[in-house]
């Protein structure tokens, strides 16, 4: 079971949303390649664990000295397990504990910070008397991750030491490791530290996307009731809305009008302002009325994390 799982910070979403609107700028560009890089590469190694033994954190970050990020925590039959997530994908050497790739990018020693990550986990569990034997790795989970002059490490696993892993895990978690694992989420932190570049929202390509895959959905037909995207998921009119009503929330940072919603939609005015109306908050007379998010019915549609597939093309360079 997972008592917590993958949620997008601020600059995440926003980056998200933001791609294909308009041209990014260079660092933000950057930004986005290496965090959908990464994201897909914890998906894969979710969807392995996900209905498997033991009780497991997916992102938890410490504040302590310095920020620390843990990929995924799963305490499983008296250990608590560690794993850190890559995702790289190429040929690399090994060089001063440093692993180079052909092209020149470099992971700066892996082991070192997996240690530094090790030993504050360590500290943690003995600050709140957990008892448990604390383990943790580096898996270069993409197949076509290659290698060479590597000594081997036991806290250096590759994506056929998978099944060794997945297999490994069969105990149910106890009511104890449970409660532990809830102790652990409360310390979390949300990841904050990352401004968000505003880009021109009136120059930005309108429409919605598919939760499941980030492309952009087609506008609605007068009688439709349900659209269904290239890549088979199916969104409903009021999921639509509310869609929009985040999209445009983000992109805007600012409040939302009912004509807005109904330009990335095609929906029609009446039913935009029902699910508006139930969803959201209003501010304004009717003829300047604006929606905003309803934070105690947490209106954000909060679109799955777990649904959104990266498409990479893995040959393709990363923009510089």
């Amino acid at each position: 079971m997972f008592i917590s799982t993958y949620e997008f910070s601020d600059y995440e979403r926003y980056l998200l949303e933001v791609k294909h609107r308009v041209k990014l700028n260079k660092y933000d560009r950057r930004k986005l390649s290496n965090f959908e890089m990464g994201y897909s590469g914890e998906l894969m190694f979710y969807n392995r664990v996900k209905s498997l033994g033991g009780v497991k954190l997916w992102n938890v970050r410490f504040e302590t000295a310095g920020e620390v990020q843990y990929d995924f925590l799963i305490i499983h039959n008296g250990y608590l397990l560690h794993f850190d997530i890559k995702n790289f994908y190429g040929n690399y050497h090994v060089v001063d504990n440093n692993f180079v790739k052909d092209d020149g990018n470099v992971i700066k020693d892996p082991i070192d910070q997996l240690l530094r990550a090790d030993i504050i986990l360590k500290n943690f569990c003995k600050a709140h008397r957990l008892n448990y034997r604390v383990e943790s790795f580096i898996i270069f989970i993409n197949e076509h991750f290659k290698l060479s002059g590597f000594g081997g490490h036991r806290r250096v696993l590759f994506h056929r030491d998978l099944e060794r892993i997945t297999s490994s895990l069969v105990q149910q978690p106890s009511p104890e490791a449970i409660r532990d694992a809830e102790l652990i989420k409360s310390y979390s932190v949300t990841d904050s530290n990352e401004r968000i570049h505003y880009y021109n929202y009136h120059t930005m390509r309108k429409g919605i996307k598919c939760p499941k895959c980030k492309q952009f959905l087609r506008k609605f037909e007068k009688l439709e009731k349900k659209i269904t995207c290239t890549c088979g998921h199916k969104v409903s009119k009021a999921e639509a809305v509310r869609i929009a009503f985040d999209a445009i929330t983000i992109l805007k940072n600012s409040s939302v009008k009912c004509a807005e919603v109904m330009e990335y939609t095609g929906i029609g005015r009446s039913t935009v302002q029902r699910v508006l109306n139930a969803y959201s908050e209003k501010e304004g007379s009717t003829k300047s009325r604006v929606y905003v998010i309803n934070k105690s019915n947490n209106l954000f549609v909060k679109e799955s994390c777990l649904k959104y597939e990266v498409k990479r093309n893995n040959n393709k360079k990363v923009p510089e």
